[in-house]
């Protein structure tokens, strides 16, 4: 079920730019393109509608382990590098 949610995005990312071009002149200045937006949005609550995730059992919260501090999380060299790389990435964009 988690792999469904990126390649929803994979999908959006491919079709948007593409609605969004064709439909710009279907009505008044890019007017279509926001009521395709419109159905887009409408077409995904509806699915939403339809995802059945299952509640957590105390079996699972059993196995769970706590949260950790932001401080230990802080020293996780793969966060710092993937902080630093959001941080320069929004910088320049």
């Amino acid at each position: 079920m988690a792999i469904c949610i990126p390649k929803g995005g994979d999908v959006a990312a491919l079709v948007g730019p593409s609605l969004g071009d064709w439909s710009k002149e279907l009505l008044w200045s890019y007017g279509a393109t926001y009521l395709s937006l419109v159905v887009l949005f409408a077409c995904t609550i509806v699915t939403l509608l339809f995802i059945r995730v299952p509640a957590l059992t105390k079996a699972d919260l059993s196995h769970a382990t706590p949260p950790r501090p932001i401080l230990k999380l802080l020293q996780v060299p793969r966060l710092i590098l993937a902080l630093t790389t959001a941080t320069v990435g929004f910088a320049y964009v």
